[in-house]
């Protein structure tokens, strides 16, 4: 039982960490082909600002 814990312990880091590399190198190469097609830098970009008219 513990052999096995270990061993899942284990796999669950490795995965965490693929994971992890995927997500952040799908990011980076995504967000560039993104900001060529749309001819803007993605680097000034903030999720959730919402320009509107009249606020400051």
């Amino acid at each position: 039982m513990r052999g096995n814990l270990v061993e899942l312990t284990r796999a669950f880091v490795i995965g965490a960490s693929f994971a992890t590399c995927v997500v952040k190198a799908f990011t980076d190469v995504f967000m560039s082909l993104l900001g060529k097609l749309g001819g803007k830098g993605t680097s000034t970009w903030r999720p959730g600002v919402v320009p509107f008219p009249g606020r400051s």
